[in-house]
């Protein structure tokens, strides 16, 4: 091989490498957890950008104070659930994607008309920035309970 040859080999290897399509089988884009990772389990937790200026030991109580403001900002009583006068608890299970969106996993609550308003309220979170380990980010998983209460109710 000749040195021209060998200088466009390397040429094109590096354009290739640059472009993202040589992969070595150590490096990974993002690691392949299956399994939940619950929220505590991570090194670098999931937050509202309104936390990042927080301190560390501070981030989770601002996560909570934030996603619990989302939810009281978002509720809206479905009116079905008014006109039956239908109350209760719905725990929302969601998954938090490596990008910062969230899918929701499975809704449980005793009323359909409730559920489907409990997915809408954590589906229109905004987009957060994700938990890491080692340093990339990791999806996770988390239960938010939802309480749907009359504001009249006398029991």
């Amino acid at each position: 091989m000749t040195s021209l040859q060998k200088i466009l080999l390397v040429l094109c290897l590096v354009v290739l490498n640059s472009c993202g399509l040589i992969k070595r089988p150590f490096e990974y884009q993002e690691i392949p957890f299956d399994i939940p990772i619950p929220y505590g389990a991570t090194e670098e937790k999931a937050i509202f950008e309104a936390c990042q200026e927080v301190a560390k030991d501070k981030q989770n109580e601002c996560f909570n104070k934030q996603l619990e403001q989302h939810v009281k900002t978002h509720l809206k009583y479905p009116r079905k659930a008014l006109a039956k006068r239908i109350e209760g608890v719905v725990n929302v299970h969601f998954r938090l994607n490596t990008d910062g969106s969230v899918s929701i996993m499975a809704v449980h609550g005793s009323n359909k008309i409730l559920e489907e308003e409990a997915a809408f309220i954590i589906n229109s979170l905004p987009c957060l920035i994700p938990a890491k380990i080692n340093g990339q980010a990791v999806p996770f998983f988390f239960t938010y309970p939802i309480t749907f209460k009359l504001p009249d109710s006398r029991k």
